[in-house]
């Protein structure tokens, strides 16, 4: 340790256990001070040490030898605040236990909502995994080191976000082993899904980001989605029946079709804004019978986008 406040409170943890096990007088001798002391810290800086506390009143002089000291009160309070300190660092969350339970944790979201990408700081948060800051980011790059995730990572998004993932063959196998060691920071994760905990952590499937690749898959989907609004804005069929409710169809569907210029989207928003609109307009088609034309045009161009959004 080179900090002198960390080496200073592990003097003080040192004076206590030599004093502990080896002084029955009250008393403690300097050459015995230094002893305990260097057992935690280089020996240039003990004596040091043995000043700082004496200034501070933890060490006190006997009155007829100058080399022999008292534990004072505030010796004991000092050391009882180091205790109670490095006990709360026992409970708290360690980065392993962190980087085993958001792995099982997204193997539990593939089982129970599909297979698909899925945010990692959300997971954690949906999970009630605690972690600190930079913690998502870390494991997302080991996990994906190692074989265990499928990324989806885009730019931006602080320090945990935009870090999407799929959780691969490897990676199931890995949170599989992980469950099967009954490992109690795993239990709840396990035994509890997500809808049973507090309803104010619950994100539903819509709630996240998904990202979107640009490639042949897209471009077919965008350009069966604008035949799609194009083909419906011209046809007339409906004006009289839908009325002012076709104008909002189609604003929602052509600003639902800019968001899909972007990478990263946020799915409701898509799904309020192209999915269910389509489904609208498609379901009209249906109850009035008629087939292929437009109506086959917004099916498929619903199909498209929902497989392109992961929802199918």
């Amino acid at each position: 340790m080179s900090n002198f406040g960390e080496q200073y409170d592990s003097a003080v943890i040192a004076v206590f256990e030599w004093c502990d096990t080896n002084v029955s007088t009250g008393n403690v001798s300097k050459s015995d001070l230094e002893m305990a002391v260097s057992r935690v810290v280089p020996a240039m800086r003990a004596n040091a040490i043995i000043s700082s506390m004496v200034e501070n009143g933890l060490l006190r002089q006997t009155r007829y030898d100058p080399v022999e000291f008292v534990l004072t009160e505030n010796f004991f309070s000092k050391f009882d605040g180091i205790a109670r300190e490095e006990k709360a660092e026992e409970n708290t969350q360690s980065f392993a236990n962190f980087s085993l339970q958001l792995i099982v944790a997204l193997y539990k979201r593939d089982e129970t909502e599909g297979p698909r990408y899925y945010d990692l700081k959300e997971t954690a948060d949906q999970f009630g995994i605690e972690y600190r800051p930079g913690w998502v980011r870390r494991a997302a790059f080991r996990y994906k080191d190692e074989g265990l995730i499928n990324d989806g990572f885009t730019l931006g998004g602080g320090e945990d976000g935009n870090l999407e993932a799929e959780i691969t063959a490897e990676g199931l196998e890995r949170a599989e082993e992980i469950i099967k060691l009954n490992l109690k920071i795993v239990e709840n994760l396990v035994q509890s899904p997500p809808e049973s905990r507090d309803e104010t952590n619950w994100i539903p499937t819509a709630n996240r980001y998904v990202t979107i690749k640009h490639n042949s898959q897209y471009a077919q989907s965008l350009e069966t989605l604008d035949s799609a609004i194009r083909q419906f804005k011209e046809d007339q069929r409906f004006d009289n029946e839908l009325g002012p409710e076709k104008t909002a169809l189609i604003k929602a569907l052509e600003g639902g079709r800019q968001l899909l210029n972007d990478t990263r989207i946020w799915l409701a928003t898509a799904i309020s804004t192209i999915v269910q609109p389509l489904k609208r307009i498609a379901s009209k088609y249906k109850e009035a019978a008629i087939q292929g034309g437009v109506g086959a045009v917004v099916t498929l161009a619903l199909q498209q986008v929902a497989s392109l959004l992961g929802l199918l």
